[in-house]
């Protein structure tokens, strides 16, 4: 009976073992991210085509009116776009301050334009890190999902105001 017991106990903790490492998950995949396969590029220089995540982060926006006295605030989750690079964004000088920000061309898989949208420069972090390496986070809160759903290459391109 002794025998018995203790091969059910060894059964027990190898299968234990052996399934505890089918829920290691990594971080971002614990907190609801998903992985996408997009070609990113800048001026067409692919800046990653490998790791990204697509990932909802919480948002927050608030004003205050001190001559009322008064104020409002509300806070949102945008979608947002994570990926590493080992290239910094192509940047592009205009004489329109209307176009400062980042312009963001989609195309389809047969690499046709299917649409360009401008995001204000609040909507891009970059962050340097170990190595001179970079990892974006895009804030997609005025990009539809579905035009996501039909892209297969993003170029991204910093717009800044040059009298």
């Amino acid at each position: 009976m002794k025998k018995v017991i203790y091969h059910f106990t060894i059964t027990l903790l190898l299968l234990a073992f052996h399934f505890s490492g089918l829920f290691a998950q990594p971080l971002s995949e614990k907190l609801g991210g998903t992985d996408v396969q997009f070609v990113i590029t800048s001026h067409a220089q692919v800046l990653n085509d490998d790791h990204q995540l697509l990932i909802r982060r919480a948002a927050g926006y608030s004003k205050i009116n001190f001559v009322w006295e008064t104020s409002y605030g509300y806070g949102y989750e945008p979608f947002h776009l994570e990926f590493f690079s080992e290239s910094k964004i192509t940047t592009k000088q205009s004489r329109e301050k209307s176009e400062r920000g980042y312009w963001l061309t989609f195309f389809d898989k047969a690499d046709l334009l299917i649409a360009r949208i401008k995001l204000p420069s609040v909507q891009l972090h970059t962050t340097e890190i170990e190595g001179g390496k970079f990892i974006y986070a895009l804030n997609l809160k005025d990009i539809p999902i579905l035009l996501l759903d039909g892209a297969a290459r993003i170029d991204l391109v910093e717009v800044v105001y040059s009298k």
